[in-house]
C-alpha cells in the first residue's frame, strides 16, 4: 500500500490561509496524513489525526482522543476512506488548532467560522451548476 506524506494537507492549509476553498482530495481509497475535524452523528466535532507508521506499512489513526487503530492493508484503508475519511478530508485543521482541541476539548472559534464559510461557498458552487438554462431559449425550440 502506498503511504503518502503530508503534502496535500499542507496544500489545504495554505489554501485556507489564503481564504480559498481547499483542493479536493486526490485519493479516494488512501487516507492522507494530517489533522482534521469531523462532525459525528451526535453533532460533536472531534479531531482526527492520521500519521504514517514509522515503517511505512500503513497509517495510525486517532479519533476523538480515545479511538486508536492502524490501517495496514489496502482493503482496510479503502473501507475506512469510504466510511469516514471522505468527510474528514473536507475539514483540514492546522497542528496548532488540533493541539488546542486536544488540550482543551474546544475548537478555536476560527474553525466554526471557516466551516460556515466553506459550506456557503460549496452551496453557491452547487447552485451555480443548477441554474436553469435561458428560459427564452427553451420556448423557441
Amino acid at each position: 500500500m502506498k503511504v503518502p506524506g503530508f503534502e496535500w494537507w499542507a496544500d489545504c492549509l495554505r489554501a485556507l490561509a489564503a481564504g480559498e476553498v481547499p483542493p479536493s482530495c486526490p485519493e479516494r481509497d488512501v487516507p492522507l496524513p494530517g489533522r482534521y475535524h469531523w462532525r459525528q452523528r451526535d453533532g460533536e466535532v472531534v479531531g482526527v489525526a492520521i500519521d504514517p507508521l514509522a515503517d511505512g506499512s500503513g497509517f495510525q489513526v486517532v479519533i476523538a482522543r480515545g479511538i486508536r487503530f492502524t490501517l495496514t492493508t489496502a482493503a482496510q484503508a479503502e473501507d475506512w476512506c469510504e466510511r469516514t475519511f471522505a468527510y474528514c478530508a473536507e475539514n483540514p485543521v492546522s497542528a496548532v488548532e488540533y493541539a488546542t482541541w486536544w488540550n482543551t476539548g474546544e475548537w478555536p472559534p476560527e474553525i466554526a467560522e471557516r466551516e460556515t464559510e466553506l459550506k456557503r461557498r460549496r452551496r453557491a458552487r452547487v447552485e451555480a451548476q443548477r441554474r436553469p438554462r435561458n428560459p427564452s431559449a427553451s420556448r423557441s425550440a
